[in-house]
């Protein structure tokens, strides 16, 4: 049988399924994932849920099939564990803010995983600073 939930540093078959959001088949994928009780909110070693891999990629079909399904689109990523973050960041800078998908969608550039998202998240949702995707998208 195959594994529907996974633990840290694990890949879930619904982080797969959104890997690979450009199939056309990839929302029927994850409708099925999700009524055979796939975790939509399992975390990667990263610590992003699917959601935020469909945000990151700008795949709306995929934003789409997850709030059919009842996934919230304003689910923010955790910190990411101290080592993965100053490995990311090396110099010091501020760094391991929670961000949700909109916010993600914002600092990608991704217009049309924007627009879905501003008529289906939280605009007011903010990040560990109390930045909201507004301030995302006004940074330089």
């Amino acid at each position: 049988m195959l594994a529907l939930k996974a633990g840290i540093a694990l890949w879930a078959p619904l982080h797969s399924a959104h890997a690979h959001g450009y199939w056309p088949s990839a929302p029927e994928i994850i409708t099925m994932l999700m009524k055979a009780g796939a975790d939509p909110t399992v975390t990667s070693c990263l610590g992003e849920a699917p959601v935020h891999y469909a945000a990151c990629h700008g795949w709306v079909a995929l934003l789409e099939a997850l709030k059919q399904q009842g996934v919230d689109l304003n689910m923010r990523t955790p910190r990411p564990h101290t080592a993965v973050a100053e490995m990311a960041n090396p110099e010091g800078n501020e760094s391991g803010d929670t961000v949700t998908p909109l916010m993600i969608a914002v600092r990608e550039g991704l217009y049309d995983a924007v627009v879905f998202l501003l008529l289906h998240a939280d605009l007011d949702a903010t990040d560990t600073r109390g930045l909201t995707a507004l301030h995302v998208a006004a940074k330089p």
